[in-house]
This record gives structure tokens, sequence and C-alpha cells, in this order.
């Protein structure tokens, strides 16, 4: 098999098969045109893969057995659909072009991580992903994100449940995270609340269909949350047997959404699969947390949606019979639409998305065009004519010698880019607010706990103390010349000829580890904080640096 242009590469285990099966469909279309192969590490996954596809599949169970396979395969591309640690076997290979296609576009904080920076393209959706990489990475070269929408939905798999003449309402929580940041389930807290009251909205069946991993869970709460809802759901059906509630707990949730007219969910994929498949129906998404504020910061889609929580999910029934009767958020539904799968006018969305984010607002054209751009955006032929490109323009070398240097940053220098306007839509009905995702409390706090163990190890004594202004003073040290349009954006740093003397006096290796944390803090920390670095010691000649470096 060494005709394979694409491999798409899977290391883990099955319980996390489902991130690679619900590409397969799509790689099959793109097989026709452009030889595709799977490469997995574990027997079993080989085995359950063989039975759902054609596909040619690959099994490199050791290091050498990888690198012995990639030596005798003449493929351009990798494709990687989650971050696993082995993803580091490899992308060792720098032969290849390799790309991170993900497995699903949402909200989650684990969809902007840093090991983005690992791959030579990452490829996202649309806007919404472009600003998630912007707030929630430093120093993130965005010329390597490629917008592509989501190609799974332009296909049309087989109805899983039956016809009704009854409103559906579907019930589609999430798993719980692999960390409490991440963790966004309602299946332990309002789950069961949730299947409770929808059955009594009048004329109304409920579909229960759960995240794979929720039915396979060790974690003792969604275990019985879980088995509660099956319970509850079981006998809001012995109690109406012709309203036809029924639970889905395998196959495609994209073939259970059409036959639905409403749908309870929590930060996820499925929610935005909704947003573009079912557009002109009411969603509801439930937030764990109990936090509003943060919620519609971090989730814009909650801006087109009613959210759940604990304080308000006794009266879900008469908030679900509202909706279903009179639908409120569907203007803004659409505008969010278009921000988080790029249905704009004016842009090809194979093209990188340019360095520092958004590109200025084309004029608007006719709606036949916009119709028409659409269609090539997200068909699953226009996904095959843009991954044919990345292969074609891999076969030469050159390619491969283009990447990107960005964060390899001479001393005393960096550039930090982030945009300034507000990263989601307005409509007639909704203007929300410029806003940082990665100011939150929860994410902050977390990122300045992770610094906080990270200081110690440093060569000087570094502590956090008070800054005032809107303006990072970092910006102002060691006299060197910038340029700032506003806290935190746009902001470029140029050494000055009296610290770069400095640098050589201090060691090259120190100066540069000192300017880079203290203008790194500038970014994390919170207003009203600072790291000041002081008390250098010299290497060369034993004396102490006694100037503060204070952002």
């Amino acid at each position: 098999m060494n005709d394979a242009h694409v491999l798409a590469y899977y290391a883990d285990d099955p319980s996390r098969s489902y991130q690679l099966i619900q590409w397969l469909e799509v790689l099959e279309v793109l097989h026709e045109r452009h030889p595709v192969g799977i490469v997995v590490r574990d027997p079993d996954v080989a085995t359950l893969l063989a039975e759902r596809t054609e596909l040619p599949i690959m099994l490199a169970q050791g290091f050498a057995d990888l690198s012995e396979l990639y030596a005798e395969l003449d493929a351009k591309v990798v494709l990687y659909c989650n971050n696993s640690s082995l993803n580091f076997n490899s992308l060792v290979d720098g032969t290849k072009l390799h790309v991170h296609i993900n497995h699903g576009e949402s909200d989650k904080q684990s969809m902007a991580s840093n090991n983005a920076k690992a791959y030579d393209r990452v490829f996202v959706a649309g806007e919404a992903a472009v600003q998630r990489h912007l707030d929630g990475l430093l120093e993130f070269d965005t010329s390597r994100l490629v917008r592509i929408g989501r190609p799974q939905l332009d296909l049309r798999p087989a109805p899983l449940i039956a016809p009704t003449s009854r409103r559906t309402v579907l019930y589609a929580p999430t798993r719980e995270g692999d960390a409490d940041y991440n963790d966004y389930t309602s299946v332990d807290t309002i789950g069961p609340e949730v299947v409770r009251r929808i059955p009594a909205v009048p004329d109304v069946r409920i579909v229960y269909k759960p995240h794979p991993k929720v039915t396979t869970s060790l974690a003792p709460a969604i275990r019985a949350g879980h088995l509660e809802i099956l319970s509850l759901v079981a006998d809001a059906a012995a109690r109406e047997p012709d309203a036809g509630h029924t639970t889905v707990l395998t196959g495609n949730i994209l073939a259970v959404m059409p036959d639905c007219d409403a749908m309870v969910t929590d930060v996820s994929s499925v929610g935005l699969d909704w947003l573009y498949l079912c557009t002109d129906k009411p969603i509801l998404i439930t937030d764990r947390h109990r936090d509003a504020a943060r919620f519609r910061d971090e989730v814009p889609v909650s801006h087109c949606a009613d959210v759940i929580d604990e304080s308000n999910v006794a009266d879900l029934s008469t908030l679900v019979e509202a909706r279903l009767d009179h639908d409120e958020h569907h203007l803004d539904r659409l505008a969010m639409r278009h921000f988080y799968f790029d249905d704009l006018p004016g842009r090809r969305q194979h093209d990188p998305v340019p360095r520092g984010g958004r590109r200025a607002g084309a004029p608007a054209r006719p709606a036949a065009a916009r119709e028409a751009t659409r269609r090539r955006h997200h068909g699953l032929t226009g996904y095959c004519r843009r991954a044919a490109r990345i292969a074609s323009s891999c076969a030469s070398s050159s390619s491969l010698k283009g990447r990107s240097t960005q964060n390899s940053l001479p001393s005393g220098s960096v550039i930090t880019t982030h945009v300034t306007s507000s990263p989601r839509p307005t409509s007639a009905r909704l203007a929300p607010g410029p806003s940082r995702r990665s100011t939150s409390t929860a994410r902050t706090s977390g990122r300045r706990s992770r610094c906080s163990r990270f200081l110690p190890t440093l060569p000087s004594g570094e502590s956090p103390k008070s800054r005032s202004g809107a303006t990072p003073s970092w910006s102002e040290c060691s006299g060197g010349s910038s340029t700032t349009s506003s806290a935190f954006s746009n902001v470029r740093r140029q050494p000055s000829a009296a610290s770069q003397k400095d640098a050589s006096v201090d060691g090259s290796w120190q100066s540069m580890i000192r300017d880079w944390i203290v203008r790194a803090m500038a970014l994390i920390l919170p207003e009203g904080q600072t790291v000041s670095i002081t008390s250098s010691t010299r290497r060369t000649t034993g004396e102490t640096d006694s100037r503060d470096h204070t952002a």
C-alpha cells in the first residue's frame, strides 16, 4: 500500500474511536480522488475499523514499525483527529504535511489547545475557531489555520428514529471531560430533571441520545445519572405507549437531528451541528457551573439559545412549549451560524487565515451568489479539492521549507498579535459586546497557577506585584521601541541597543528567559497583578544586576 496520498492517523484505544469514525465517510469520498490509508497503533482498533470501512488499514504497534511503514509509503499528508500523546511518534516525520482536523467544532476550552502548535496546518470550521485560538493561545501563528467548514454536516445519513406527528425534543448531553475545566456534561447534575420535565409538554416526544462515552463512563455520578435517565424515558414510554419516547444509544446523532423540532444539549459539537443543520429550530444549552456571565462570554452560541441550569430547570416544560410555539431566537441563530461556519461572501474558505485573525469585510453579493459560495465551501467536493491542493503542495520540498518560525524568537524580541474588535456577529436582535474568553476567572486563575509553579524554576527571583493602567508596562521597559494600539493587542516590541548589550553581558540565555517571562506574564495575569524580575546574578563577573523589569 505505497500509493496512499493521505494518511489518517489514530493512536488511541477503541474507547475513543468515535473521534475517527465520524471522519470515515468523508475520507471515503476523498479516497475516490486521492488514495487514503488509515494508520492505527492498536490491534483492536484495526479490527473495529475493518468492520466499518473498506479503506486500507495499516497497523504499526511500535515506533519502529511506524517508522518502517512511513518509509515504505509515498504519502504527502497525515491527518490527526485528536491530540493523543502518541501523535508525536508520527510528527517526527519531516517529509509529510501534518494536519490536525479534530473531531468536532465546539466552545470547549480543549478546542484551542497548545498542541495545535505541533502541526503544520490546523483545519477549523470558521471564524469562531480562529478567535478561539487567538484568545486561548500565546504566540500562535494563525497562518496555520485553514477554514474548511465541517464536511460531515453535508452528509445525509439515513434516519435513526421513526417519523411521528408529535413534536420531538432531543436531549443530547455530552460526556464528562478529562479535567474539571473541560467538564460540561449535565448528566450528573440536571439531566434527570430535564427528562422529567420534557414529557410534560403537550403533544411531545422525547429522544435521549447521549455522547458515546456517557454509556461507558466509569464515573459513579455519570453512571447513576445515565441509568436514572434511561429509567425515566422508559417510564414515560410506558405511560404513553403511542408517544414514541425513546432512547438512541448508538449511531450517528446527525441522523437523529433532522426529525427533531428542538434540542436540549450541553456545550459540545452537538450544539453547533444543530446550529448548522437545524438553524430554524430552537436550541437550549445547559450550564453546569451556574455562572451566567462567564457562560455568555465563553460560549457564543448561548447568545442565540436559552440557557438552562439548576435555577430554572423546574420551568423547562413551560419554556420548551413556548419556544416550540414561538421561536424568539431564529434571527440570532442565523447570525451565529455565519460566525461559526464562515457562511460569508467574498472569501474562499480554503485560504489560510491571515496573520492576526479576521480579514476586513468584503462587499455584499446577491443572495444567489452567497448560496453558491455556501455550497462550494461546505460541499464534500470542495473539501476534497482543498485536501488535494495541500497534498499537491507538499510534493515539492520547497513547500516544507516554508514552515513558520515565529516561535523561534531572538533574545529580547516578541511579536504578539490579537484582534481588538468583537469576535462575534451582530444581528438586528443581538449585539454582543467585545470580550476575551481567556480573561474569565476560572481560565485566568488556571493559567496563573501554572505560571506560579513555573516561576520558581527560573534563575532569578520573581514575585507578583500590582499594576495599574491599560497598557502593559513591559512595552516600555529597557528603552526599546514599541507600538501598542490597546492593552494586549497589536504589540510590537523591538529591543534597544542597550538591552542587547546587557543581554550579552548578562548571558543571552538568562536575558531571554527573563524578558520573555515578563512579557508572557503581562499577557496572562489579570488586571491589577504584575510580575517583577530583580536581582539577577551575572554569570561572568558575579555582580548583581539590580535593575527592575516590571510588567
